[in-house]
């Protein structure tokens, strides 16, 4: 059965909370975001909310420490690029034409997670040009920064 109304706003909630807490708990939060994805069609904020979940996931497992078995560091780039590409996909339903600041932000950062240097560098400077303030085009700013420094480590990721 699909959420009602208020259990939808609860689990939007819940979501959003949960990439705000010191240790996330994306596991467990993985059952709300998935309740909610029948609803990323109708409702756009309920879209950014799902795709934000999933795009905070994988930077979340990115800027983690890494673990010492080379094997399971391959799992976990693997999963964060899995998880990055279904944000992606998620917010990639939103039409270019309709697309705001927000929603080329979270494409920047998910495509960060998938190593695609380049495509994030464009999405975020999208960011940048339709940011409604100083606040908001500073932190992006700073992202695009990050993604540089990325590009310079790894330029065959571009």
């Amino acid at each position: 059965a699909e959420p009602s109304n208020n259990e939808r706003r609860v689990l939007t909630l819940l979501l959003e909370a949960n990439s705000n807490l010191t240790r996330p708990e994306y596991d467990k939060m993985s059952i709300y975001a998935t309740s909610l994805e029948a609803w990323i069609e109708r409702d756009r904020e309920i879209l950014l909310v799902v795709a934000s979940f999933y795009r905070d996931w994988a930077l979340w497992m990115k800027s983690s420490p890494p673990p010492e078995i080379p094997r399971e560091q391959h799992l976990r780039i693997r999963e964060y690029k899995a998880l990055a590409e279904k944000g992606l996909d998620i917010v990639n339903q939103v039409p270019r034409s309709e697309r705001g600041h927000e929603a080329y932000f979270i494409i920047s950062q998910c495509r960060f997670c998938m190593w695609e240097y380049e495509k994030a560098m464009n999405a975020v400077r999208s960011a940048i040009k339709c940011s409604p303030s100083d606040g908001v085009r500073g932190e992006y700013i700073q992202f695009s920064n990050a993604i540089e420094v990325e590009q310079h480590k790894h330029p065959k990721n571009g």
